[in-house]
């Protein structure tokens, strides 16, 4: 199976790349294909370390370049660069939005990053999140979490109460209240 149909068939966050590639195309040609439909970054690796080589990756979605040889700790290096990269790339478009001063939400893939880290949510847990954060500083009702959250199961107010409740310790600088007898609110913390 080619890389270009792997990732029209697949969803790929990012591509190591060959510039040696064996067939009708180099890999350069290849990343061309893939980037007129996807945007999907790419660390080249290569044995080719000339100006003109290295100009032409430069022209598709570049985020790495490799030179063979290279051990574990070069391909590791190169990781890191290109996933901070992505992160700063994505907080540059407006899927990012700040909460309160240590806090920013990705409204693309709901992710909440304190100081700039990951924090590491359940899917419910995330899902719970979002629910708040669209209706930031507006009530939530528990139905409307019921529903947004687990979907079509059977959910009980103390169940939403403990997802809260672990919200808070894993978010305790957020300010989400307890609206007694209708639900909960984010509030914006500035």
């Amino acid at each position: 199976m080619s890389a270009i149909e792997i990732v029209n068939t697949q969803s790929i966050d990012i591509i190591f790349m060959d510039i040696s590639l064996e067939g009708s195309m180099n890999g350069i040609e290849c990343a061309k294909i893939i980037n007129q439909k996807y945007q999907i970054p790419i660390i080249y690796t290569t044995a080719f370390q000339d100006t003109k080589t290295i100009q032409e990756a430069t022209e598709t979605n570049l985020y790495g370049y490799l030179v063979k040889p290279f051990d574990f700790v070069n391909v590791r290096v190169a990781l890191e660069v290109a996933i901070s990269k992505i992160i700063l790339d994505n907080r540059q478009t407006n899927d990012y939005q700040r909460i309160c001063e240590i806090y920013e939400f990705d409204t693309k893939t709901e992710t909440i990053f304190r100081e700039g880290e990951p924090i590491i949510l359940s899917k419910n847990e995330s899902k719970l999140f979002a629910s708040l954060f669209k209706n930031i500083n507006h009530n939530v009702s528990n139905e409307y979490l019921a529903y947004s959250v687990w979907e079509d199961e059977e959910v009980d107010v103390s169940r939403i109460r403990n997802s809260i409740l672990r919200l808070r310790k894993k978010l305790p600088e957020l300010n989400i209240q307890t609206i007694t007898g209708i639900g909960y609110m984010l509030r914006e913390c500035y």
